[in-house]
């Protein structure tokens, strides 16, 4: 089956003069942005990576596809990740594209450039924080499949970063379902690791008060995801989730909880994790 290309419609036609007009105006160049600078001379010879605030300049984005030419598609993630560093309102306008173009290359693009949209995901979580919330299931599933997707170290490392960013960044309710969706069960131990990993993460973030207080069929469905990392297969899940176990141990509104989100065949064994924290 053909890969389908993501269209997004432009905002607004470039008039850009002196710069990089091979990439903006060529007609096979496909350009993921076209940025029109308005009563802003001083930008005029900018730099994509290193786009400057400026009181009087009104960029208006065009969003398309990313081209096919590898080097073209570097520079316009170049520019998403600039503006997303120092104009982060302009696109919020058009967020859910933005996000749809970038999680596209990682789930596609070559080995060799996968890096860039993964960057990319990560400056978007960072730089605009909770208004990723309704893209964490795009940007979060995307990144999770990708650590099962291949073997290399090095992307593996930018991937956790990115997924570092979202935990940080989004509204904790939606980071919980979005790991619990996608990354809970998936057969990919790497994929578990990652997920626990950041379920620990998020619970050093809000506390585990925080946890067993909300409401109720989150604690519950919370508490039944820590237990199965507990006993997952994987040695380095099992490690983090015996640590949120521990921790959550701590609170007395956890033995409320147990017997009813507990299975009695799992019980034992996690007890004796807890053993020392309940005595």
């Amino acid at each position: 089956m053909a890969r389908r290309e993501v269209s997004l419609r432009p905002w607004l036609k470039s008039s850009l003069p002196g710069w990089r007009k091979d990439f903006l105006n060529s007609p096979d160049s496909h350009p993921v942005f076209q940025c029109a600078f308005q009563q802003a001379p001083q930008l005029a010879s900018f730099r994509p990576a290193s786009i400057q605030p400026a009181s009087q300049c009104a960029i208006q984005p065009a969003l398309h596809v990313l081209p096919v030419d590898w080097e073209k598609k570097m520079e316009g993630l170049k520019i998403i990740q600039a503006l997303a560093r120092h104009h982060q309102a302009l696109l919020k306008t058009n967020l859910h594209h933005v996000c749809q173009v970038v999680t596209d290359e990682v789930k596609h693009g070559r080995c060799c450039v996968v890096f860039a949209p993964i960057d990319t995901i990560t400056e978007l979580h960072v730089h605009l924080g909770k208004n990723m919330d309704p893209e964490v299931d795009w940007t979060g599933c995307v990144l999770l499949l990708k650590l099962a997707q291949t073997t290399q170290t090095f992307i593996h490392q930018r991937v956790n970063l990115a997924l570092d960013a979202l935990v940080k960044g989004c509204s904790p309710g939606r980071v919980v379902i979005t790991l619990l969706n996608f990354g809970l069960s998936h057969q990919c131990h790497r994929v578990r690791e990652s997920t626990a990993l950041h379920l620990h993460q998020l619970t050093e973030i809000v506390g585990e008060n925080w946890i067993v207080t909300a409401e109720r069929h989150f604690a519950e469905r919370f508490l039944t995801s820590v237990c199965k990392l507990t006993l997952d297969a994987a040695t380095e899940v099992r490690l983090h989730g015996q640590e949120m176990l521990k921790k959550l141990g701590h609170q007395s509104q956890l033995k409320a909880l147990w017997n009813t989100v507990v299975p009695k065949k799992d019980r034992h064994h996690l007890e004796k994790i807890l053993g020392a924290v309940w005595q």
